[in-house]
């Protein structure tokens, strides 16, 4: 009684403001304990960032978006609606095998199936999503246990916190000069796979997989292992080749050929790069869609080759005459390739002969003017039309760092504001569909010269531009000089700015 009495007069005594104070002094400890959580979630990620990288550098992701991004528009759909692949989708511990021939477009297909793996499982964090992108030119980074060790990095990465299995090797190998066995890192993979309600594998161009030491063939048995255990879905594309099609024996297939309506798609979605009097005539694009899809015989890179091979026409009937002698069959794709290295090698040549041809408006063995030889006069003067401006602002970049001269003149170049938006908006500016005949100006504003120098990775020019700015200026699509760098795959630099404080989180605003 007299204890409550006390606190009582007590409080009585107390002012009103100053319990208000006290209140304000309790707000301010929250806000305090908040940040302290907040500091100490910021240094757990970086921790479990750190153990992921030590597992292995690789990061796959780049790739994804890159081959993601040169899909046209629509193209793929029928591979997601086959029945093959809704099986694959709708039941567990399932294989689909999809060989296809050189430049099918397996790597596009892969790219999609993954896309709609992802989109399509956004929102449930017991699915579990992992791809390799094999190639054999990265075949000494790529041995089995550097892609089983992607595979766990992926499926660890996802999880709301780090697996304990992974936390041992790294604690059990971090302080010596040694990594984890095959076995040790199979097992943990098992032991991360379960943690998902199901997880799916995609490995592109198994055939590229190494074959020394039995790589492909132990890497591939691995997967099967994990599937056994685990009820993992496995996709795969690969060359068709007799050893690697064995192995699938048994297992759900499904043969990648570029479609006809695929190929029409992309045909229709990249007309804007021939010549105006192609863009121009509804007729004309037709014919050379029809001719295309012909000859191409499901090879997708084939298509490609031979559009290409019309950029640097001057007149209808010059189309028409090389549509008429599009190669088929096996020989196609080197007389593809001849083609396009005579064209590179004589672009100028081509160029001269233009005002010739116009002044005759003949053939040789043609003994009449024809109008179809004609080449329409926005063509003619395309000619004229910035074609140094454009190859400047695409490439200078280029020319800056294999430069053995100082690099003063371009930080002079890039401490100029108002050139600075020129060449980038040069640079970013592309025609968005067939037939419109200017460039959109849905590009980055407010771009620095920092933004250009991490884009090409100049790395002299960065080191002395981030020493008088900041190091995370955004563009106005949210974009910071380490993103740029970051996309364009400029190692050098990104570790420059990440030395200087550049922070990786940023988010790309662009629609």
């Amino acid at each position: 009684m007299v204890a409550a009495a006390y606190a009582k007069d007590l409080l009585c005594r107390i002012a009103p403001n100053r319990v208000e104070a006290e209140k304000r002094i309790s707000d301010i400890l929250s806000d305090v304990q908040q940040g302290v959580g907040k500091l100490l979630r910021v240094q757990h990620n970086e921790e479990h960032n750190s153990i992921l990288n030590w597992l292995t550098p690789t990061d796959y992701a780049d790739q994804q978006h890159d081959f993601i991004t040169r899909r046209q528009e629509g193209t793929g759909q029928w591979l997601l609606d086959s029945a093959e692949f809704k099986e694959w989708i709708e039941s567990d511990k399932q294989t689909l095998f999809s060989p296809g021939i050189p430049g099918a477009g397996k790597t596009i297909l892969t790219a999609i199936v993954i896309e709609e793996l992802t989109s399509r499982f956004h929102d449930d964090k017991s699915i579990g999503i992992a791809y390799l992108y094999c190639n054999f030119r990265r075949q000494e980074e790529q041995k089995i246990d550097d892609l089983l060790a992607s595979l766990l990095k992926q499926l660890a990465e996802n999880q709301q916190s780090l697996p304990g299995t992974v936390k041992e090797l790294y604690d059990r190998y971090k302080t010596k000069r040694t990594r984890p066995s095959l076995d040790e890192i199979s097992r943990s993979l098992q032991v991360v796979a379960t943690l998902y309600s199901r997880v799916f594998i995609i490995v592109d161009a198994f055939d590229e997989c190494q074959i020394s030491d039995g790589c492909r063939q132990r890497f591939l048995l691995s997967l099967f292992n994990l599937q056994a255990k685990c009820g993992v879905n496995l996709f795969a594309t690969s060359r068709p080749i007799s050893s690697i099609e064995k192995e699938f024996e048994g297992n759900s297939k499904l043969e990648i050929r570029a479609s006809e309506e695929d190929v029409r798609k992309y045909l229709e979605g990249h007309m804007f790069r021939l010549p105006g009097f192609v863009v121009r005539s509804l007729e004309l694009q037709e014919e050379i869609k029809t001719d295309i899809i012909k000859a191409v015989d499901g090879m997708f890179l084939l298509a490609q080759l031979h559009l290409e091979s019309l950029t640097g026409k001057r007149s209808p009937k010059a189309v028409q005459t090389a549509l008429k002698n599009l190669v088929t069959g096996s020989a196609a794709y080197d007389h593809a390739y001849e083609s396009a290295m005579e064209r590179i090698s004589g672009q100028i040549k081509d160029q001269e002969e233009l005002a010739k041809q116009h002044a005759l408006g003949v053939e040789v063995s043609e003994s009449k003017l024809d109008e179809l030889n004609f080449s329409e006069i926005e063509d003619i003067v395309s000619l004229q039309l910035n074609k140094l401006y454009d190859y400047a602002a695409h490439n200078w970049g280029y020319h800056a760092r294999q430069a053995s001269t100082s690099c003063q003149d371009v930080i002079e170049f890039l401490q100029k504001q108002a050139q600075v938006e020129a060449s980038s908006q040069a640079l970013m500016a592309v025609k968005r569909w067939s037939g419109h005949r200017k460039y959109s100006q849905e590009v980055p504003k407010q771009m620095t010269g920092l933004h250009l120098a991490a884009y090409f990775g100049v790395d002299e020019a960065v080191q002395f531009l981030i020493g008088s700015d900041s190091p995370d200026p955004e563009d106005s699509y949210g974009r910071t000089p380490l993103s740029w760098a970051a996309g364009s795959g400029h190692e050098a630099v990104v570790k420059q700015l990440l030395d200087k404080g550049a922070g990786p989180r940023t988010r790309c605003r662009q629609r």
